[in-house]
């Protein structure tokens, strides 16, 4: 095997590593979100208490547009790199840095979402 091969070989594993790492990053993101609602939601006296994703309405579209951006970023960072994969051998060399873009901003997703929160509305009823 020439050692070009070896070399795009390991960048294409490199980079298929880094999607399947951004997948596990998702999921593990998703859940520091939910974590993050469920705080914000709590930190309001007499306002409305969220304890189960079913009631993540009582934010507003803030945590949906977070799980929906999160897996937005996810699914383009798969077709993406495929995409360069596919392609010549100068694209497979540069297909690492697709997963490596989407991974900092599925952070900066997490990090932005909690500023669309709404305030929970108090509970009405007995």
């Amino acid at each position: 095997m020439k050692p070009a091969e070896e070399s795009i070989r390991r960048r294409v594993f490199v980079a298929l590593a880094l999607v399947a790492l951004h997948a596990v990053l998702s999921v593990v993101l998703g859940g520091i979100l939910l974590t993050t609602a469920y705080r914000f939601a709590n930190t309001f006296p007499g306002g409305g208490q969220v304890g189960s994703p079913d009631e993540l309405y009582k934010l507003g579209g803030g945590p949906w547009f977070g799980f929906l951006a999160l897996l937005l970023v996810g699914v383009t960072d798969f077709v993406l790199t495929t995409i360069l994969l596919l392609r010549t051998p100068s694209t497979r060399s540069k297909a690492w840095i697709v997963p490596v873009v989407g991974m900092t901003v599925s952070v900066l997703v997490v990090f932005v979402t909690p500023l669309a929160f709404n305030a929970p509305a108090p509970d009405i009823g007995g």
